[in-house]
Parts: C-alpha cells; structure tokens; sequence
C-alpha cells in the first residue's frame, strides 16, 4: 500500500528544517577546514586545506583558497588546456565531474554559466544537487508560495527559465528512485523523459533521460546532439546525413546518379549507363558501362571471338571481324564464329568419284559434249580427289574442268595436283582471282589405246583473303571441255 503524505506544509516545514540543519552542519564543518586550511597553506596546497573534496573526484571544493565554494567557478572544454583547473573552484562539489565540463545551461545549452553539466538541471536551490530540498522549493513555486527559486533557469521546463508542475513531477519520480542521482543523470540541456519536457530544436535522449539537440543545431561536444554526433559544431543525424553518413565527414557523392544515407551507409541509385563497381557505396556510381571491361554492368567484359569489339552504346557488338573470320549466327554474343581460312578436313580429303572423263574424239568415236558430274559447297578451304576414269578404248585425252564460285567479299582459290604428262588450263594447275571472281581450272591427262590411263587427282580450295558468310561452290565437268 502507497504510504500517506502528511500535509503539504507540514512536510514542507519538516523537509526544510531537515535540510536547513544539514546546511547549518556543513556550513560548520566547512568553517573548520578552512580554518585549518589556511594555517597549513604554507606547507601543503591539498583539498583538505583548501575546502575539502566532497565529491572525491580530485577538484578541490574551493580551489582559490578564499574559503566560500563557487565563488571562483572555471570551465574546462576539450582538449582541456594546461593549468585550466588551477586555483578555480569545483563548478559541480556534490557531484563528480573532474574535467569541469560546463558547456552552457538549461534553455542556452551554448553558454558556460560556471555550474557544471553534473549538476546542472533541477537543481533550483543553487546547492550543485538535485534533492528533497528541489522538490520542496519546486512544488512551492508551482502554488506560488514563497520562497523565491535561487535558480528557476535549471528547470527542466518547455519554456525555461519557468518552473512548471512537470518539473516537480519529474523531480519526485526520479528521487523515488534508490539508483538515480539527478546531479549525474541531469546534463547541460535539462533532464526529460519526453520530448515535451525538452527546449524548442532538442528531444530527450531516453536512454539517458536527457534533453539533447536535434540534427541542425549548433554544438561543442558530441553528447550535446540527440544524435551523439556534433559533427563541425553541428549536430547531425549519422543515419540519414548524406554529408556525414555513419560518421562525421564521410558525405556519401554520386556523380552519376543520387544517393542516400540509410542507416548510416550510402546508397547510391545510379544514373542509365554508370555501375558502382568498386563496392564502395561513398563514391556511388563511378564507373561508365560503356567500356570494354565494363560493358552494360560492372565486371562485364566485351571480349568477343575473332572480333574487334567496341561498348560505346552500353552494348558489346562487333565493329569489324579479323581476316578470315564471319559473324553469320546473327549473335553478337559468340563473335565472329565462322572460320573462312584454314581448312575444314585433312588430306587427302572427301572423295569426288571416279569420273569417266573420255572425251571419244576421233574417225570411229563420237565426241561427248561437256556435261556436268558434281558439285560441293563449304564456307572454308577443303581437300578432295578424284580419279579421272578411262571408259573407251578410243585414242583420246582424258578432261576434267574444275570450277570455283566465289561468294562476295571473300577469295578463294583452286588447285590441282594431278600426275606427270598431264596439263592445266588456262595457264597453270591451280588458279585464284579477287573478292568474288571465280576460278577455273581444265585438266586434260593423254589417252593410250593399249592401256588404262586412268588418272588420280587431287584438289585443294583454299582461302586467299577477306571473309563471307556463304559458301564457295566447286562444280566438277567432264567431257569436251574448254
């Protein structure tokens, strides 16, 4: 069951006589160290003679030797010159601060006002602690009953320095509870458990139970940002602050696109044609996707087969084939993948057939017209033979002519190995024109009537220069051929 409060001014009385003789005591004890601390100033300068330590944290109380507690506050911010703590008193004796941090008041948090960020909100008796005393005097002012506030300005109100019920309120739940000490929780911009509580451009920092600024405002220190990033003397937002994302000074850039920062690391959304690729999200899109190591995405290569290739348009595509070579699949993907040079089998290659090649000249054999035996079709160089037969015991050569098309753009040429005794026209065995110009080539072998002279011949197309998609035609006549 919650314990009865006895009558406000009864409690109140009670509460300040409590503390008015805990004053007096101190005020006693005080009397007495300084005493003898000023017969001992010569031989020692310790806090024993110089006030006492009374929050042990290594500041003398009164560090000026004068005897009277604050009355020679100093400041100290980072890095804390030499000699900053020298013969100045404790801005904070009941509460540990031994880098006499002081970065400004409650409501003008920029302003060092000579009482420490330890003990500096809901301490409105000016006694550098938050205790009953505050609460009594807080909830006196609240009913407009006398005495006066010493210090209205560290009130943790929304419009300091007016004291509102809320402080009063926030002092008594805080000394309810054992484990809270508001002269430590209670930093420079006031205490809070809402943002309501907290001046215009600060929140409350729920975890400390302070009021701290938001991104935008001005600050020395880093706890005086909501953020815990005061990042050049103001304090930003390091999850969303594209200037200072995850940390101060690192601003996410892109070039080539936009960016964000989302929770506290740097997405860059990149413009058509550029790729971040060195996974380093700060720099965003730095890299074009139009090269050939690069082409449309990051560590895409445009290396295409026997090609000269180019990305110019964000696309891999063949600007020119090698000597040779054909692009004919109609994909720029597998390059140029038709082999005009070289040849498609090995010696001594696919056989034509044993062809009658009489041409029967003669009194008693009738002559056979030029006529047409075969024909094959390859885009590349081949070999072939043939066997020229003997069909008539008629005294007449044996012909066979050979004839190459050439498709556009491409050379090739045709030669004939046949045996001794044996001739070529027009001018030799083997015969090659330009891009596109046919070839020919007439074999004529002697005729005795009192032997086989059947003949074997080999043949060889060969590529001689450009390229094509189409095949070369060889086509193979026997006969009176001219």
């Amino acid at each position: 069951m919650p314990q009865r409060e006895p009558p406000s001014d009864v409690a109140d009385r009670g509460t300040l006589r409590a503390v008015g003789g805990q004053r007096m005591r101190w005020m006693t004890l005080l009397a007495a160290g300084l005493l003898i601390g000023l017969a001992t100033v010569a031989r020692a300068q310790s806090c024993d003679v110089l006030g006492g330590d009374a929050d042990g944290d290594g500041i003398c109380d009164d560090g000026s030797g004068s005897g009277v507690v604050g009355d020679l506050p100093c400041s100290c911010q980072p890095p804390f010159p030499p000699g900053c703590l020298e013969n100045c008193d404790d801005n904070c004796a009941f509460a540990p601060n031994p880098d006499q941090l002081d970065v400004g008041r409650v409501g003008d948090p920029d302003l060092p006002d000579g009482i420490g960020d330890s003990c500096q909100c809901l301490d409105v008796s000016d006694d550098g602690v938050g205790n009953v005393l505050d609460g009594v005097l807080l909830r006196r002012s609240v009913e407009l009953l006398p005495p006066p506030l010493p210090a209205p300005e560290k009130c943790a109100g929304s419009v300091p320095p007016r004291c509102e019920a809320s402080d009063a309120d926030l002092l008594r739940h805080k000394l309810a509870d054992p484990s809270f000490s508001p002269s430590l929780d209670c930093l420079a911009a006031g205490g809070c458990w809402v943002d309501t509580l907290c001046p215009a451009g600060s929140g409350c920092n729920l975890d400390a139970q302070r009021c701290a600024k938001l991104a935008g405002q001005a600050c020395v220190q880093a706890d005086q940002c909501l953020s815990d990033a005061c990042c050049s003397e103001v304090c930003r937002d390091l999850a969303s602050d594209v200037a200072n994302c995850g940390s101060c000074g690192t601003a996410c850039t892109n070039p080539n696109g936009t960016t964000a920062c989302d929770g506290g690391a740097c997405v860059p959304s990149c413009s058509p044609g550029f790729g971040s690729c060195d996974e380093d999200p700060v720099n965003g899109c730095e890299q074009p996707l139009n090269t050939l190591a690069d082409c449309g995405a990051c560590d895409a290569p445009c290396d295409l087969a026997h090609a000269t290739e180019s990305c110019s348009t964000g696309t891999c595509h063949i600007d020119d084939c090698a000597s040779g070579f054909a692009n004919c699949d109609g994909s720029e993907e597998t390059g140029c993948e038709l082999r005009n040079d070289g040849v498609s089998n090995t010696y001594p290659g696919e056989f034509l057939g044993s062809i009658d090649a009489d041409i029967y000249a003669g009194f008693l054999c009738p002559t056979v017209p030029c006529h047409y035996v075969t024909d094959r079709q390859y885009p590349t160089g081949r070999y072939f033979y043939v066997t020229a037969h003997e069909s008539s015991t008629c005294s007449a050569q044996l012909r066979l002519r050979f004839h190459l098309d050439v498709p556009p753009g491409v050379a090739f040429g045709v030669q004939i190995y046949a045996p001794a005794g044996c001739s070529c026209a027009p001018s030799s065995c083997h015969s090659s024109n330009g891009a596109g110009e046919p070839a020919d080539v007439l074999v004529a072998c002697p005729d005795d009537p009192f032997s086989d002279d059947s003949a074997n011949l080999d043949v060889r197309v060969y590529w001689d220069g450009g390229s094509s998609c189409l095949p070369w035609k060889l086509t193979v006549s026997a006969g009176s051929c001219s």
